[in-house]
């Protein structure tokens, strides 16, 4: 589901200049919350002063080449006893080729943040920031006019605010192609990875070993794209011995020269680079999609996703349902299923304002932890232009979970006014 965020954040296009597209928005505000803590008893109403950044870049082409997205705003309340947060995430990839179509260097980085605590909603207090780089060379080697090779090399490492989750990982990774044409690519490949804990304690996360063997095949068309890697892979760690099929898909296609379609579907042992290749996008409502997790240990990790874009001469939409699935090895830890459905819609009224509507609805379950939650929200946001960049945005935004425990369980209503200076149309972080 994420993948198709970036296609229907904005109604206007991105900035170009020397290859480069770029768009940005600065913003400062108030917000208004009935339940600031987003608790079940003892609610506090609070203001808050905000100040909030929305960046879109990407340079496709050059001999350096990079793809930024995020959004990260900051909430100062009013009432002492709520403590003030930062949300939102963001996500960086870019490459240099050091020897043109032979030797590059690549390099990567993600700001996400997850639940401290599952049983709680995201909340101030309980939101921990994840931060994942990952670095390494690629070579490539041509063999005649069809054949080739590539060789990666990635040191990996993710850090948690909060909990000793903490993990580096170091891999390597052979392929050996066919390009059955300009856009076609079939190939097979080997690859090696090694995860080490910072920390043993109470985690259950033993060091551990991940081997994999799969086909990997890319094709694209004027109207469709798809990119597969499907084989095998091996976990060994601890006491612990597993196997299964390893699957990384995505595909898009334009239906309608106003419709486009996306989906994606992984299947994997996550070691430390999984949330630096993810884009921390925001959804509709206003948190970021879920991506807190059972156990950072060991485990086995299922995501999946799929959805519309539409992008008409005058709105713009987004919808789309996203899965998370995960096993932990740990005595104790389970599994924990996480599904979201999301619907944005957003509408230019005049050439200097426009309207959005947004709803989400998710379903989380965890065993052998007292969660079954059901959350819903909906929300509008109406957006004014003064000029060419700067701007009024008024948002109200209705959020409830429903949690057999009483931990989980909140409303809140909260309004909002935000000037905005730039182009790029925020998403909504809260």
């Amino acid at each position: 589901a994420r993948a198709g965020w970036l296609a229907a954040a904005t109604l206007v296009p991105l900035s170009h200049a020397a290859g480069a597209q770029y768009d940005f928005s600065a913003r400062v505000g108030a917000m208004y919350s009935d339940n600031a803590n987003r608790t079940s008893a003892n609610t506090i109403s609070s203001t808050a002063a905000v100040a909030g950044l929305t960046l879109l870049a990407k340079r496709p082409v050059g001999r350096w080449r990079y793809d930024a997205s995020g959004d990260l705003s900051y909430y100062q309340y009013s009432d002492s006893a709520v403590s003030g947060q930062l949300y939102g995430g963001l996500q960086v990839k870019t490459s240099y080729d050091i020897i043109p179509e032979s030797f590059l260097w690549d390099a990567a980085g993600s700001l996400t943040q997850i639940r401290q605590d599952l049983l709680r909603p995201a909340a101030p207090g309980n939101l921990e920031n994840v931060i994942s780089l990952s670095t390494g060379p690629t070579l490539k080697a041509r063999f005649g006019n069809a054949l080739e090779a590539t060789l990666d090399g990635r040191v990996s490492t993710t850090k948690y605010s909060r909990r000793n989750f903490d993990s580096d990982s170091v891999g390597a990774k052979l392929m050996v192609a066919k390009r059955l044409s300009a856009r076609n690519l079939l190939g097979v490949g080997v690859s090696a990875d090694r995860t080490n804990y910072n920390s043993q304690l109470g985690l259950g996360s033993s060091h551990f070993n991940r081997r994999e063997l799969f086909v990997n095949y890319n094709v694209a068309t004027m109207r469709s794209s798809v990119d597969l890697q499907a084989g095998y892979s091996k976990y060994s760690g601890g006491s612990v011995h597993d196997s299964n099929p390893v699957v990384r898909l995505h595909a898009t296609r334009r239906v309608t020269p106003f419709i486009s379609a996306y989906a994606d579907y992984s299947q994997e042992y996550p070691t430390s680079d999984e949330d630096v290749y993810s884009a921390p996008v925001t959804n509709g409502i206003g948190n970021t999609v879920d991506n807190s997790v059972l156990t950072a240990g060991p485990r086995t990790l299922k995501n999946a996703g799929a959805g519309l874009i539409l992008r008409w001469p005058r709105t713009t939409g987004d919808v789309g349902y996203s899965r998370r699935a995960e096993r932990g090895f740990a005595a104790g830890s389970g599994q924990r299923t996480y599904d979201e459905v999301h619907v944005k819609v957003t509408r230019l009224l005049t050439p200097r304002s426009h309207a959005s509507i947004y709803a989400t609805y998710s379903q989380e379950k965890a065993t052998l932890l007292t969660l079954d939650v059901k959350g819903s929200g909906v929300g509008g946001e109406f957006g004014f232009n003064f000029g060419t960049a700067f701007g009024l945005d008024v948002r109200l935004q209705r959020d409830e979970r429903r949690s057999v425990s009483a931990l989980g369980r909140y409303s809140e209503l909260s309004a909002g006014v935000f000037l905005r200076y730039g182009l790029a149309t925020q998403p909504v972080v809260r």
